[in-house]
Parts: C-alpha cells; structure tokens; sequence
C-alpha cells in the first residue's frame, strides 16, 4: 500500500481563505528573490532595478505580471511547476515553500501561462498549464522554444486567465493599496519599481508626533522569543488615524501583517482585538521585525510554534507600556469630564480638527454644497415615502407628550440599508397623524464606520433623536423668522437633561 495524494486535492486552492492581494503578491515574491538571489548576474547585463508590472482585465478575465528579473531556462522552470519543492536559500528569503506561485495561480483562475527569458540565453520559453486538465490527471506538459524577439535581457510574463472570481470597485483599491505596503521597504530602498495598471505605487507616509522640544515619540523594541529576534519601534501617531494605527510585522523587508488591512492590534496593549476609539488606538502605532519565525503559507501571519505567541505578546506589552502611558495620560483630563485647553490632548485635537477642514474633500464639498442640495431635495420624497411605509426598516417607535400632557408625537426611527447614495439622516414630519420619522441610512459611508461598534451607533441615533425633536419644536413657531441658532439652542435642552441621566 503507498500513501497517495489525488491531483483532485488541486481544486480545493480554488476555496483557499485567500485575499485577492496576498495571491498576487506570490508573483511579485517570485520576482523579488529571483532579483535578489541573481543581483550580480543581473548587473552584469544592466539589470540594476527590479522592474513589475501588474495589469488586471475583468472582463477579459486575465491577470498578467511582467517582470525584468532573472528570468527562467529550462530546469527554472520545471522547479517552479513542482508543487512544494523547498526554494534554494537567499539573503533574503521571499519565496521558499515552492507552493506560492501554484496556489495563487489556482485560486485566482484555471489557465496559466508563463513566457520567460533567462538572462543567459536568447530563447524565450513558452509554457500553458491547465488546470481542469491537471485535475484529471493530464500531466503532460509542452514547452515550446522559440527566439525572443525582445530587446529585453531577461523577463517573465505570466498570465492567469479562466477565472474563479473578479475584482472590482473598492477590492481593485485595496489591492493597490496593500501592494505598495506589503513591498514599501523595497520600494523606498529604490530596490523594486512596482506598477499597477498604469500606476506607479508609492508608499504611503507615516508621520510619527514630534513634541515641542523637537523630539519624535518612539521608543525602540528588541527582545527574543525562545532564541527568536524581535526588533523595532513603537511610536506615537502626529494625527489620528484607526487605519494607520497598530502594527506592522516585517519578515526580510516583506510586510507579513499592516497596513492598510490586516494591522496587528494585540489586546495586551490595545485592550482589544480591532481596537475602540481611545487616543492609544488611534495613536499608537509601530513597526516589528520578525525575521527568525516562521509564516504561514498564504504569507499574511505569523506561525508561533508551542508558547512561542504568549511570550511575545507579553514581552511587547512590557516594551510599549511608555508610549501607552503618555498616550493614556493624555486622556486622563477627559475622564474626569475636564478638559485643559493648554494640554497635548487639546492641541493633538486642535491639529486633527484643522487639518481635516484644511483637505481639499472638505474644501470641494464645501464649494459644491449648494448644488449638492438643491439635487439631493428632488429625490426626498420618494426616499422617504420608500422608508416609512416598510415595516421592516422600523427600529422602533416611541410616542412623547408635549403641551403639558395634551398632546403627544410619535417618534419612528428607520434604519434603511437600501439606498446607498441617499443623505445619512432625514426627517420628516407628518403634520395630519403627529408623526416624526427618523430615517437614517446605514450604507452611507459615515453611518457605516459607526453601526459596528454599538456603543457608537447607540449614541449616533440618540444625536439623530435629538435633531429631530429639536428641529420639530422650532419649526412649529411659523409666525416669525427662525433663526439657524434656535435649533441648536433646543438641542442643548436635551443634551442637558440627556447627560445629567
């Protein structure tokens, strides 16, 4: 009897728990440590910088990777068609389980097909797998040889066609986004130029607090795990940001957790997974070199093996509590339902309040207000007769006496989840039945940052209850001139009475 595997098991890398850009950034992996394992050899033919490109076609259902790296000969390519056969060892160690390449490939699409060049011969070699073919245990492949017609010394074009699923709209975004920080070391290190579609990707900046004395707050990170190097910084944000904030794991240069999408927010420091809206999660901020563990093989974590993880997250915990402290400490007025003007805190505020108002998105909106409104109150009407006569978008209703207990308004809140470019709140009154409606549309961008954190979204609809009600009482004066003011006087009277409670 021998142990087997079935070519079948192939298919199940269709259903791997993959994000589209750690599938693509195997190839650019592939590039990478063959620029870096072939750095002299590539010099030689003027090669200096690592060149990738990356188009994506979702109607044409094709994904190609264009590089000018050391290209492939024959036995190259064989290697890199053998699933788990070990990479041979480099500086630094990007590709290594022999399977990247493979899985993404198969779990993008079912047809791949490779050109390559090596930079020591002048023929270019043609490959076509198939992937339902190999499933059926078709395993002959044909290389075709043929010169190049290239004036490039080397290269290899992959393309991936026949695909599984398809990118678009925002995901196409974060794939950009996350490539240019998954690889932001080579790149500022002018190592690796790395285009997507007809974009060169830079870096995003992080801009770390500097005091008054001119000093950045940061603190360096250096402590061993079972043997293991940890090594890094921990600092403070200059302005706020929950994107930015947290960590990011390097492995050899390479961003294994980060930003923009998967930053690492252990609850030893950011009392949760995720993090909450506190100073220290929108503040802190790192980076941690971990280049003596190991990954797992989608390469978008880290592999502790034993107590290996309980360690560390103790040992950082340790190292962070200075920058935490000042971080907290800054906080500490509020809490205590004061606030000093004159603190880090207020001026930290002041700058994220400034600075926002200052961006160009404000400016345009503010620009673009008037029209903004005068198109948006055509559509009123039907949006909110759509709300108010489906039952299903009521959260609740509430009747509330007023005229010393004479009379009395029913206030319905609405959570409409189907009209994603409709205002975030309206409200509208029904004179004839004493009906205020609150309807608040839980896909609009802002409403959407809240609703997941409940306390958030608790105190988001009670603002919106507030509006409403106070919006009423004014209106109701239709014998004089209301002044915008007066709104937000009868406002105060509920947040008075909202707050002592």
């Amino acid at each position: 009897m021998k142990f087997k595997i079935s070519p079948g098991i192939l298919g199940r890398y269709k259903n791997l728990n993959y994000q589209p850009w750690y599938a693509i950034s195997e190839f650019v992996d592939n590039s990478l440590h063959s620029f870096l394992l072939n750095k002299i050899h590539l010099e030689s033919v003027g090669v200096t910088k690592l060149e990738v490109s990356i188009s994506y076609d979702a109607n044409e259902e094709v994904l190609m990777v264009v590089d000018n790296s050391s290209g492939m000969n024959s036995e190259d390519l064989e290697r890199s068609l053998e699933i788990g056969r070990t990479k041979e060892r480099a500086d630094t160690q990007l590709s290594e389980f022999g399977m990247g390449m493979k899985t993404s490939a198969i779990w993008l699409g079912n047809l791949l097909t490779i050109r390559t060049k090596h930079f020591s011969s002048s023929e270019e070699l043609y490959v076509e797998v198939d992937i339902d073919k190999i499933m059926n245990e078709d395993f002959e492949l044909s290389v075709q040889s043929r010169q190049s017609t290239s004036t490039k010394p080397c290269y290899t074009i992959i393309e991936v066609r026949r695909h599984n699923r398809k990118f678009q709209g925002r995901t196409l975004g974060v794939i950009r986004e996350t490539l240019k920080s998954i690889y932001s070391k080579f790149i500022t290190d002018g190592i690796l130029e790395l285009r997507f579609g007809d974009q060169v990707l830079t870096p995003d900046l992080f801009t770390p607090l500097i005091t008054r004395n001119g000093i950045e707050k940061k603190k360096t990170i250096e402590f061993t795990v079972n043997g293991k190097s940890v090594s890094g910084f921990v600092g403070i944000l200059s302005k706020g940001s929950g994107k930015k904030s947290g960590f990011s794991i390097y492995r050899n240069k390479r961003l294994i957790r980060g930003y923009p999408e998967n930053n690492f927010r252990p609850r030893e420091i950011f009392s949760q997974e995720g993090g909450t809206n506190t100073l220290i999660n929108q503040r802190v901020y790192g980076e941690l070199i971990m280049d003596d563990f190991d990954v797992t093989h989608t390469k978008d974590d880290i592999s502790f093996n034993g107590n290996e993880e309980e360690i560390f997250r103790s040992e950082l915990a340790k190292q962070c509590v200075e920058i935490v402290n000042v971080a907290s400490q800054q906080l500490s007025s509020i809490s205590e339902g004061k606030f000093d003007i004159k603190s880090p805190e207020a001026q930290l505020i002041g700058q994220d309040v400034r600075e926002s108002l200052n961006g160009v998105e404000y400016q345009e909106a503010f620009e673009n207000m008037k029209f903004e409104v005068e198109a948006g109150s055509t559509v009123l009407e039907q949006y909110v007769q759509a709300s108010t006569d489906d039952n299903e978008k009521l959260l609740f209703e509430t009747e509330i006496f007023v005229s010393n207990g004479s009379d009395k308004v029913s206030l319905k809140i609405y959570l409409n989840s189907e009209e994603q470019f409709a205002p975030y709140l309206v409200i509208d009154k029904d004179f004839d039945r004493n009906i205020i409606s609150v309807i608040v549309n839980t896909e609009h961008v802002y409403v959407r940052k809240v609703i997941h954190k409940s306390d958030s979204f608790r105190e988001f609809l009670m603002q919106c209850a507030f509006d409403a009600l106070a919006e009423d009482r004014v209106s109701n004066q239709v014998d004089r001139l209301i002044q915008p003011s007066e709104f937000r006087l009868a406002k105060d009277k509920f947040l008075k009475v909202y707050s002592s409670n």
